[in-house]
């Protein structure tokens, strides 16, 4: 291993300690913050690791949520172009890659894990943004495996873990509060719909 490869990975142990706290997070612009940090970190170590495509979609993921958090602040902030706008340069951002070096299907993985990630933290409800992000990781996880980013492997697996922790706290802290779910919410909405 090189000494880029070396620092590469050792900004992404320090993105993995991080990214325990994202999901974590109960409100939406603690979540928000803490994942743009964690994607500059993942900006400089696919940088050292080579992975160029991970390294721009991560650039676009931390400028999308600085765009997020001012959602519901500014005017204008909350129009639906402006995930489309995000959506849409994390799709293409596989053509580089494949002009640069032919044509590869990992590219692809890590667009997609982008994508679902622009529409996880696009929702308002922190547990929409984690059931969505679940999936995301996923495709993330796969894509540091081919890499390999031993640092990338981790951190997804943290990531799952912290979401589903994440996920489960907040269920619990609903029901302690006397509070529905939004599964519960819905079921009701069904029922009343067809009675």
């Amino acid at each position: 291993m090189t000494t880029l490869q070396w620092i590469g990975e050792i900004l992404g142990g320090i993105a993995i300690l991080e990214n325990i706290f994202i999901f974590l997070s109960l409100k939406r612009e603690n979540l928000l913050k803490l994942r743009c940090l964690s994607d500059l970190l993942w900006v400089s170590s696919f940088v050292c690791l080579g992975g160029y495509s991970a390294a721009v979609l991560n650039a676009i993921d931390a400028v999308a949520t600085v765009v997020y958090a001012e959602r519901g602040r500014r005017a204008g902030f909350d129009r639906v172009w402006i995930p489309c706008l995000f959506i849409l340069g994390s799709l293409s951002s596989p053509i580089a890659e494949w002009i640069v070096g032919g044509f590869s299907f990992r590219p692809l993985l890590c667009a997609a894990g982008s994508t679902l990630m622009l529409i996880a933290l696009w929702q308002e409800k922190p547990d929409r943004t984690r059931y969505i992000a679940i999936f995301s990781d996923v495709l993330w996880l796969i894509y540091s495996w081919l890499v390999p980013s031993v640092s990338g492997v981790v951190c997804n697996v943290v990531l799952i873990v912290s979401t589903v922790v994440g996920i489960f706290r907040s269920y619990r802290t609903k029901k302690k509060a006397g509070m529905r779910t939004e599964k519960e919410e819905a079921k009701e909405v069904q029922r009343h719909a067809h009675p």
